[in-house]
């Protein structure tokens, strides 16, 4: 658990891993509060391979062929102010 949680099962405001809770989320089971990219994926946002359930949009397939300019469209409508850099670093790692 952190501020940016990497492992197996992690919560963090950025989580990476095999089951990963937080604000922006990527692994084989993804809850992200705002963004979710994995496996199986919840969250306003998300992309799965197999499942996607978001409140916002969502896409199941390769986050390659995902609308990017809708998603992040959507990230600068809903995320707040003071978590914009989080958004930029998970961004930058996890969207094509």
């Amino acid at each position: 658990a952190g501020l940016i949680a990497f492992g197996a099962i992690c919560l963090g405001l950025i989580a990476v891993g095999a089951v990963a809770a937080g604000c922006f989320s990527a692994g084989a089971v993804a809850l992200g509060q705002y963004l979710a990219i994995g496996y199986s994926a919840r969250g306003m946002i998300a992309l799965g391979q197999s499942e996607a359930v978001g409140s916002l949009y969502h896409h199941v397939g390769d986050a390659a062929l995902a609308d990017v300019f809708t998603i992040r469209s959507l990230l600068n409508e809903q995320v707040p102010r003071w978590l914009e850099p989080a958004k930029n670093i998970f961004c930058a790692l996890f969207l094509p």
